[in-house]
């Protein structure tokens, strides 16, 4: 009896000695003014895990922290950092949860070029080859986006409730649209799939509530469980094939909207207007662009302040090749210009104009 007392009061005496080690591998601590951290289970590296949500302006991930490499984000990590503006990633980071950046449409994102699992487009987070775009995460003072030709791959979860994305243009070189690519784009207005995709996966457009159109190639041959699910404002498909071959398409019967919309068959995807169709003159209070195409569509004007913070952004109708905008550029520093034209891809970006 007294021997079990004893083996018993020594396992709780060398519970209560290690107890101090799973404290400090387990808690989760402060670094600087917003991040939060936890060392990892096996005590040789270090994980961030949290991001005030009042953090604003610039933050440097640092590549150690006690002494012990940072090699990961995790999910949640930065979730409604509204106000963060930009943010660096050090070589030491292999691991960033896919979901780590939701809700942070005004965030620049700088990799090290030594990482060797990640890097960065023009502020956008990609793979190390640049074949997959990882997290979108602009969509506040950048609603229209062209993915980069060569990338094969949109991420799950790449573009995931960016409600300010108006348009985006996918590249020729693209094969995959993973599940939930662009679930809750609430602003997302139209897009176009390109030739080559088979599949819309699970989830890929669903809750976009004021998609109008959708053009979709005759390589794809499954629309998945809810892909199209919640839009609502959905009247109208480009397919790419015939009647026929539509009716090929194994389609979920969640995607009714999808499947009592309009369906144009044979409907071609054309080519996009280049950057260098577009032109814009001053003229009064506004600009007039211009570009040579016979299609209409919509113009669009955003202004940002000096440190690349969107002030504001206008749109007008574009039509027989010419639209006039006026953005509000008070406080503004330069302005992009846009044009979005029916069934074709759009000119991302004209000159952009630095104001004095």
């Amino acid at each position: 009896m007294k021997k079990r007392i004893l083996t018993a009061l020594l396992t709780l005496c060398m519970l209560a000695a290690f107890m101090p080690c799973a404290a400090v591998a387990y808690d989760e601590m402060k670094y600087g003014d917003y991040l939060y951290y936890r060392i990892n289970e096996d005590g040789t590296s270090v994980t961030i895990t949290d991001c005030d949500e009042t953090a604003s302006g610039a933050i440097t991930i640092p590549d150690k922290i006690e002494n012990l490499p940072v090699t990961r984000i995790t999910g949640s990590a930065f979730w409604d950092c509204t106000s963060l503006t930009s943010l660096t990633i050090p070589d030491s980071v292999t691991d960033i949860n896919r979901r780590a950046f939701h809700n942070c449409g005004s965030l620049n994102i700088s990799v090290s070029e030594n990482n060797p699992n990640y890097c960065d487009i023009d502020g956008v987070l990609f793979n190390k080859d640049k074949t997959e775009i990882l997290a979108y995460t602009k969509d506040k003072i950048q609603p229209v986006y062209t993915v980069p030709l060569g990338t094969v791959s949109i991420g799950h979860n790449a573009f995931i409730d960016c409600t300010y994305l108006t348009n985006i243009s996918l590249p020729e070189s693209l094969t995959d649209i993973n599940s939930e690519a662009f679930y809750g784009c609430t602003s997302l207005k139209s897009a176009i799939i390109p030739n080559g995709i088979t599949l819309i996966g699970y989830f890929v457009f669903r809750e976009c509530s004021s998609l109008e159109s959708i053009t979709i190639p005759d390589s794809v041959t499954i629309i998945g469980y809810c892909a199209f699910v919640g839009c609502e404002s959905l009247t109208d498909v480009y397919y790419g094939g015939s009647e026929e071959q539509w009716k090929q398409i194994t389609c979920d019967v969640s995607n009714g909207r999808l499947l009592n919309a309009a369906i144009h068959y044979n409907s071609a995807v054309y080519d996009p207007i280049t950057p260098a169709a577009l032109t814009v003159t001053p003229s009064g209070g506004g600009y007039v662009l211009t570009a040579e195409t016979d299609y209409d569509g919509d113009a669009y004007a955003a202004a940002y302040d000096a440190e690349g913070a969107l002030i504001s952004v206008v749109s007008e109708p574009f039509t027989d090749g010419t639209a006039t905008v006026a953005p509000d550029i008070a406080g503004a520093a330069k302005i992009k210009f846009f044009v979005w034209t029916n069934a074709v891809q759009p000119v991302t970006l004209a000159e952009e104009i630095t104001l004095n």
